[in-house]
């Protein structure tokens, strides 16, 4: 798979925190892209969570 980040910056050079969380976030959908395919189902890019306190019993 073809990558197309920018090249790293020099050691001096101050990279942005959000560009970095923008590269990590890249590098685990790839991650997951190549260890799901071939799959039928696309890879969920976000993550949704129940609170269990916030379910309610049944009755």
């Amino acid at each position: 798979m073809s990558s197309h980040r920018q090249p790293a910056a020099p050691a001096n050079q101050h990279v942005p925190a959000q560009t970095v969380e923008r590269d990590r976030q890249s590098d685990d959908l790839d991650e997951a892209l190549d260890e799901s395919f071939p799959a039928s189902d696309p890879v969920a890019v976000t993550i949704t969570s129940v609170d269990p306190a916030e379910k309610q019993p049944r009755t």
